[in-house]
């Protein structure tokens, strides 16, 4: 940052984390030009440059002060050549805070050349055009090649053309192969599909569709219906498809009802039952075996309906794929409720178990004792 020779409160600001002008209003008071002698700045506002090329405003200031115009000065100039803005500022301003103006203008900023420092820079500019046409000379002449490293002879170029050619037509025959059974068979799909349209074999309420997005979190899968989107809600679902899947969904007054995925048996989920630790209105947190709490919160109409039921210490049961619970439903048909006793059963198996081995533990230290107590 460079403070201006003509006021004290005016300066240039050339970095953007120096100056915030989103309150700054633009003034046409703030118009100059300027050459610190001391630091050999030189700055213009943009009214003073406007339809000017760069290089036309360092020519006409380096004339200005008795340069040479050469490589070497334009070259310095062009180098610190920075888009800035010129600010005015209050007294209680500090160089090292973030100014926040009230005008501005627009500006260029460059530095002329050191005159003690001449030739420097045109001196390391055609160091590095030397060493690009050595490097060019080395490339024509074959220097890079390693030593002892022999080059191909044309006849053994030749036959590796050859080689590549007939690869390259072996696999371009396979690509129109695979390319055209492609074409068959989306052609076969889609005159089958309008065969069933056409003669009402899938009934009107249903649709063919794609699985385009899988959320775990939100438990919905996004069908593709033809240009027509239809999320699902993954509690109709008794497997997890993937992407791309094709299906049918059944859609009745215009609710999704099921989907059937006939193109793969899909993931299938991890069944246990649950403990309701919580319920409330749109709320409910469960736990399950491994002592792992599920936060719910329903997605839709179906899941609010099974929310309203649910009560604390309840016994729920919960499907679940990779850490995420997408299924959650009452005890309350018969299978669920066989289910649930064959889990009670096995835990109270369990239990009889750890006793009756604490037992034998216990039986088969007691006569150890006594005979360190009878020696």
């Amino acid at each position: 940052m460079a403070i201006s020779s003509k006021k004290i409160y005016e300066y240039i600001v050339v970095h953007e984390n120096q100056v915030d002008l989103s309150k700054a209003t633009y003034s046409a008071d703030l118009s100059s030009t300027d050459l610190d002698a001391e630091t050999l700045r030189f700055h213009a506002t943009m009214d003073r440059v406007v339809f000017k090329k760069p290089l036309e405003i360092v020519t006409r200031v380096l004339e200005a002060n008795g340069y040479v115009i050469n490589l070497e000065n334009l070259l310095g100039c062009l180098d610190h050549f920075t888009l800035g803005a010129k600010v005015k500022l209050g007294d209680k301003f500090q160089p090292e805070q973030v100014a926040v103006p009230r005008n501005f203008m627009p500006c260029i900023q460059f530095e002329l050349p050191n005159k003690s420092k001449k030739g420097f820079l045109l001196k390391q500019f055609y160091a590095e055009i030397e060493s690009y046409e050595q490097e060019i000379a080395r490339l024509q002449d074959g220097d890079g090649a390693k030593a002892g490293e022999k080059a191909k002879s044309r006849e053994q170029l030749r036959r590796d053309i050859e080689r590549l050619l007939a690869d390259n037509s072996k696999l371009r025959s396979e690509v129109n192969d695979l390319t055209q059974k492609l074409s068959e068979a989306i052609k076969i799909q889609v005159t089958a599909t309008r065969a069933l349209e056409s003669h009402n074999i899938i009934p009107p309420q249903l649709r063919m569709a794609n699985v385009r997005e899988i959320s775990l979190r939100d438990r919905t899968l996004l069908l593709k219906s033809g240009r027509t989107n239809i999320p699902l809600p993954m509690i109709l679902l008794q497997s997890l498809p993937e992407i791309g899947d094709p299906c049918l969904v059944h859609i009745a007054d215009g609710k999704t009802i099921g989907a059937f995925f006939y193109h793969k048996p899909g993931r299938a989920f991890a069944t246990e039952i649950a403990e309701v630790l919580f319920a409330g209105e749109g709320f409910c947190k469960v736990r399950d075996g491994r002592r792992k709490i599920f936060n719910l919160t329903p997605q839709n109409d179906l899941e609010q309906s099974i929310l309203k039921n649910m009560r604390r210490g309840e016994k729920i049961m919960i499907h679940s794929i990779d850490g995420y619970m997408i299924r959650f439903e009452e005890l309350t048909m018969p299978v669920e409720a066989h289910f649930a006793e064959s889990v009670q059963e096995k835990i109270a198996m369990h239990q009889l178990e750890q006793v009756e081995e604490a037992r034998v533990a216990s039986e088969s230290k007691a006569p150890r004792g006594k005979e360190r107590e009878e020696g």
